[in-house]
Order: C-alpha cells, then structure tokens, then sequence
C-alpha cells in the first residue's frame, strides 16, 4: 500500500519502474513496473520483507523498526514526537539495515532491470534520510558485475504512506 501511495499521491518524479522499500514495524515493499503497482498472481511481487538476505535471514530481520526496538527493550511511538533512540543504537541499527536494503535494492534491480530503488519508512525524516545515505554507501560496496547500480531516492510520504495507497487501492 505505501508503494501505490507513491505511485499515486508520491511528490516524486519517478520513472515508470521502480521498487518501493518500506521500513516499518516490519520491512517490506512493492514492485512498479510500466507505471503500475504488480502483485503477482499469488500477491508475492514486493513482498520484499520477505526477501532472503545473506546469513540465512530476510530483509524484515534487519530493517525493521521492530528489532530496533528489540534493541532499545520497549516499542516506539507510532509518531515521530516520541522517536527517543540514542544515537549510538540508531547508528547500529541504520548501518545494519542499509547493508540488508542494499543487498535487496540490488536483488531487484538484477532481477527487474529498475532503475530507482525508494526508501521510505514510518521513521523520523532524518532517519529516513540517513537509511536512504547508508543504503547508497553499502551499494556502492556491492559487486554489481554486469548491472547498473539503482539510484536511491528517498520517498516522499513517510508514515502516511500506507493509510493512503490502502484508502487508494480500492
């Protein structure tokens, strides 16, 4: 939902195909191809939380703002007023999430042939912002052999992202 958020209500310019990353209480994404959100005949397109990342885990393992939480020992606000994370954890959290959204970005990217790779959350503005600049700086480490490496933008609609493509869809 927060994927067809952007598509529709997004202030971005984005091109007709592009994957949405989602970092919430739980990872996860969409896949826009030829300007519309696929899901797949089995609603598996852009179940990118679900994604295998290196170590034997998935991509909601990592960029979740659960495990952050795991961290601190107690849930965050679902508001960014009460987003109190020392910056140490976060620094932590951020790293070992870019190097999982990353390693996904890429994934599709040789899958897909996109071309932008989204990051967006239900996170503070400048986590998101310093998610999107570590994901850069972890891709730009992957080998990427024979692809072109996705550009990595930061998504526009933030934790109104997924009660607006879920008020959109129908």
């Amino acid at each position: 939902t927060a994927c067809a958020a952007e598509l529709i209500f997004g202030r971005l310019s984005l091109p007709r195909d592009f994957v949405h990353l989602y970092v919430a209480h739980f990872a996860g994404g969409g896949v826009v191809l030829d300007g519309r959100l696929r899901v797949g005949p089995h609603r598996n397109a852009g179940a990118l939380g679900s994604m295998p990342i290196p170590g034997g885990r998935q991509l909601l393992d990592l960029a979740s703002v659960s495990t952050l939480e795991e961290r601190l020992g107690h849930p965050l606000p679902p508001d960014d007023s009460g987003w109190l994370v020392p910056p140490d954890i976060e620094a932590r959290w951020i790293a070992q999430s870019a190097d999982a959204l990353a390693f996904a970005a890429l994934s599709a990217t040789a899958l897909l042939d996109i071309p932008v790779v989204v990051i967006d959350g239900a996170v503070p503005p400048a986590t998101r912002r310093a998610l999107a600049d570590a994901t850069r700086a972890a891709l730009a480490h992957l080998p990427a052999a024979g692809i072109d490496r996705p550009r990595i933008v930061e998504g526009s609609l933030s934790r109104s992202a997924r009660i607006l493509g879920a008020a959109a869809l129908p």
